[in-house]
């Protein structure tokens, strides 16, 4: 009998370096038919993922550390948090953080100076270049 099951052993990924320094992620899965990503990501202490935003959905589950929202807050291990497509966001890590993103869809990144990324299939970013001069604190509409 045939199955549908896919699993991702984690703990045999290496790690792989992002464009932002002191960010790391491993690329649990990479639907096929390009309807989702679902990704570690860890932010060493004092690194931070700028500001950006997506076209597809984010959400996050926070597994360990603590980290600091654009707007201040603090996030904790624990924390779920879901960031629609087009909103401004990043995360600062105040002790190293790790969670668990899932993306429902292809992942791009557009930051406030309108540089735009694109996660590949094998977890390597391409440079789309720049898709405006900078978007600023502005959300997508």
């Amino acid at each position: 009998m045939s199955s549908n099951r896919f699993l991702a052993e984690s703990h045999s990924l290496p790690w792989a370096e992002t464009p932002f320094k002191g960010v790391s992620h491993k690329v649990l899965r990479f639907h096929e038919d390009h309807t989702g990503v679902i990704e570690l990501t860890r932010i060493a202490t004092g690194a931070a993922l700028p500001a950006h935003r997506h076209l597809v959905t984010q959400a996050a589950f926070f597994i360990s550390g603590v980290g600091q929202a654009l707007d201040g807050a603090i996030i904790k291990a624990g924390t779920y948090a879901e960031v629609p497509a087009g909103e401004r966001h990043g995360t600062k890590a105040i002790e190293e953080v790790v969670l668990l993103n899932f993306f429902n869809g292809m992942v791009t990144w557009l930051l406030d100076d309108g540089e735009s990324l694109l996660l590949k299939r094998d977890g390597s970013f391409a440079r789309l270049g720049r898709v405006h001069e900078g978007f600023g604190d502005r959300n997508l509409p």
